[in-house]
């Protein structure tokens, strides 16, 4: 078994074995330096933080994140309970999430890692088809920026390496479930599906270099 700790952002197994995040692993190839960030987008006037003071975007991006983890939560109790949020800016949401028909069983939230390469992450959603697997992130940006959605497809295609290995069974992407800027639309916003990038070469690199690190 293995357990996430919150604070180091890690992994750790019944063995104590500690273990990399597969987000860790994506932010060090592009690292999110956000003083660096801040300081670019609120100067530029094609952003929407233009004219913003950086306590402003920080503010901002804090009730963001807490956001995105609310309505994974609703997600993640409609699928496992067939229950519908109490919060009404969600429902929307949700009623949009049920028309899209998975014909597979959905499991979320799910923990899946590599005893080898010491690599471990939560996928959001997977859905069972018997003989495969099809793996959904779940994501509540303000935009899917093109520096994003390399970094979604690259976690994607780690998250499927992760998977196949963990329960020996092939695994489709089947994309990105984007819920538009819901922070600002709330209960307009609207569900949109990416596809992913083909990330597989720089996949196959990081696991080399994993290797290599671990001298494995």
């Amino acid at each position: 078994m293995i357990k996430f700790d919150p604070i180091k952002h890690s992994y750790i197994d019944d063995k104590g074995r500690k273990y990399k995040s597969v987000t860790t692993i994506i932010n060090e190839i592009y690292p999110f330096n956000v003083n660096e960030i801040i300081a670019e987008i609120i100067v530029n006037p094609n952003s929407a933080y233009y004219q913003w003071t950086p306590a402003q975007v920080k503010r901002e991006w804090r009730q963001s994140a807490i956001e995105g983890s609310r309505v994974h939560k609703a997600i993640e109790n409609f699928i496992n309970k067939n229950e519908f949020p109490k919060n009404i800016d969600i429902i929307p949401l949700v009623k949009q999430f049920k028309k899209l028909h998975f014909k597979g069983k959905l499991k979320t939230e799910l923990k899946v890692w590599d005893e080898d390469l010491l690599i471990a992450g939560t996928v959001d959603l997977l859905e069972d088809c018997g003989n495969y697997f099809w793996l959904w992130d779940l994501k509540t940006s303000k935009k899917l920026s093109d520096d994003r959605l390399i970094k979604f497809s690259m976690q994607l295609e780690l998250y499927k390496r992760l998977v196949e290995k963990k329960f020996k069974k092939s695994v489709k992407i089947g994309g990105i479930i984007f819920f538009e800027n819901y922070v600002k639309l709330r209960k307009n916003t609207k569900i949109s599906i990416f596809p992913v990038l083909n990330c597989t070469k720089a996949i196959n690199n990081i696991i080399s270099n994993r290797k290599k690190e671990l001298k494995i």
